[in-house]
């Protein structure tokens, strides 16, 4: 069995589609897209993040993604419906450690957008890249508590928690607690 990591899917993700939606690398053309939602208070709140609504604060954050996308670290993608072209959200995989075929997923879907099953849609198509084309062994996601919705999404596409840590995350002055999940790629199991 293969358990190396394909680095040209990291550094060269493709262009991948679902019935709904197209999902196009991240690129410093769609840079404003990105900050649509991570500049929104709710949508950043959710996930129990600082809303990102500077330049400095959208400088800082770009620079760290970038150098994790130069360095393989992260795979993200601009989620756009394929009919009305509108910006759907942003989908991730960071945390990546190609030595052990593991990363983490995340996803960002603006407020117009939630209920809609964008989310699940978009998510289970990355997931479906981490496994058929980095294959990647494990993809995990850490998720609030409180997020119900994220939960939904991830407990619909397999993942299963695994653990529950304890005020582990700080945010707006108080400790939070968050929950992961995991799911394995299904051809590392046969």
């Amino acid at each position: 069995m293969n358990f190396q990591t394909n680095l040209s899917a990291i550094h060269l993700p493709k262009e991948i589609t679902t019935e709904r939606l197209v999902l196009k690398p991240v690129s410093d053309e769609l840079r404003d897209y990105v900050f649509q939602g991570l500049s929104d208070h709710e949508v950043r709140y959710n996930m129990q993040l600082p809303t990102l609504n500077t330049k400095e604060k959208q400088d800082e954050w770009w620079q760290k993604f970038s150098a994790w996308r130069s360095a393989g670290k992260a795979v993200q993608w601009c989620v756009f419906d394929k009919e009305s072209t509108d910006y759907i959200g942003l989908l991730t995989i960071k945390e990546i450690e190609t030595a052990v075929c593991r990363g983490e997923i995340g996803y960002s879907i603006l407020k117009k957008h939630w209920r809609k099953g964008y989310g699940k849609e978009a998510a289970a198509r990355v997931l479906q890249y981490a496994f058929e084309d980095i294959n990647l062994h494990t993809v995990f996601a850490m998720i609030s508590p409180q997020n119900e919705g994220s939960q939904r999404i991830v407990k619909g596409m397999g993942m299963m928690q695994e653990a529950h840590f304890r005020d582990i995350h700080f945010f707006e002055n108080e400790f939070y607690d968050l929950l992961q999940f995991y799911i394995i790629n299904p051809s590392h199991l046969k």
